[in-house]
């Protein structure tokens, strides 16, 4: 008699374990695809494309921000600078988009100041 309740006892332990063991298993197993499809759902957004062009202007030089092919900022004029000056170098347009560009890309306003202007070498008139 009391083999057989020490026998019952083992299988129902190994019952036990075997149900603990898929169940754990299961909410490990669930636990990671569901950290996956939640990094996939937010990282799958559809990436934007944005390119710096320079364009030669009549008297100098301008640049265009452009996302998804869209004109997205037609800088034709340097900013933050007194008056209508136009970039004097296809160089300096290139170098103020690209500073545009990237504080874009880095969530920030895209708007500049005279001494970042200064701190590229952009020329202007003072």
């Amino acid at each position: 008699m009391i083999c057989i309740v020490l026998n019952q006892i083992q299988n129902m332990k190994k019952m036990i374990k075997a149900f603990m063991a898929g169940f754990i298993s299961k909410n490990i197993l669930m636990a990671i695809l569901l950290g996956i499809s939640g990094v996939l759902f937010f990282s799958c957004k559809p990436q934007r494309v944005a390119e710096l062009k320079t364009v030669a202007v009549e008297d100098g030089w301008s640049y265009e921000i452009l996302i998804d092919n869209k004109v997205y900022i037609k800088q034709e004029y340097i900013p933050c600078v007194t008056g209508k000056q136009r970039f004097q170098s296809d160089a300096d347009a290139q170098k103020t988009g690209r500073l545009v560009l990237k504080k874009l890309r880095d969530g920030q306003m895209p708007t500049l100041r005279v001494q970042e202007l200064d701190s590229l070498g952009i020329s202007y008139h003072h």
